[in-house]
């Protein structure tokens, strides 16, 4: 953990939906990487979960509780809401791909459409938090008052799980962000750049994809 993934790490074709290679190419990496932290006692929150990515229903198999959060969450508390999201799951995978999506799965995310500078949980309520090729997307300053926001949801024995698509952020400006918030990288990091390192030119550019795991 702390480095950039390889192609010869745990690659997996298939999470709830079948996992396309181009438009998932860091997702087939990154999902069993962070399932791996996942305890069944757990409560969990998945940070910028998205609307159709399958990785918060999969975390209602492995964890206690499961919280996500989104600016364009999902609501699945009314019909057409959840009309509105098989419409956009069967868009990405395939006509009527939702129905590979079980009731308990659905119903069994606690959803809530949030800003990540400012996330209406407790403090200290979870001890897994994921954040998934997000951050890179944010500026500098809405970064940091996310890991702030994190930092101060996570239990005092919970860990963080990052991961973040590369050169769109540089580690380097991630591990100052870090540390300027009080958390701290849990293990050792490596932030060369491997020659057997995934990549992907499918948005344009090269990209590719590093995990940092944190702790308090």
């Amino acid at each position: 953990m702390n480095r950039f993934f390889k192609k010869s790490d745990l690659e997996i074709e298939k999470l709830i939906f079948d996992l396309e290679p181009n438009f998932w190419w860091s997702r087939r990496y990154e999902y069993p990487f962070a399932l791996n932290f996942v305890e069944k006692d757990d409560i969990v929150l998945d940070c910028c979960c998205g609307t159709y990515h399958p990785f918060k229903f999969e975390l209602v198999n492995r964890a206690t509780e499961v919280y996500a959060m989104d600016l364009e969450a999902p609501c699945t508390h009314y019909e057409d809401s959840v009309k509105n999201l098989f419409n956009i799951i069967d868009k990405r995978f395939g006509k009527n791909e939702h129905s590979k999506l079980k009731s308990s799965e659905l119903f069994g995310v606690h959803f809530s459409s949030d800003n990540i500078t400012k996330l209406k949980y407790d403090s200290e309520q979870f001890d897994k938090i994921f954040c998934i090729s997000s951050l890179e997307h944010m500026d500098t300053e809405t970064i940091k008052s996310g890991l702030l926001e994190m930092k101060r949801v996570l239990k005092d024995s919970g860990t963080i799980v990052l991961t973040i698509d590369y050169p769109t952020l540089k580690p380097e400006t991630l591990i100052g962000l870090v540390g300027e918030v009080g958390l701290k990288i849990n293990g050792e990091y490596n932030y060369d750049l491997p020659t057997n390192a995934i990549e992907s030119t499918y948005f344009g550019g090269k990209l590719n994809c590093y995990n940092m795991v944190l702790v308090k």
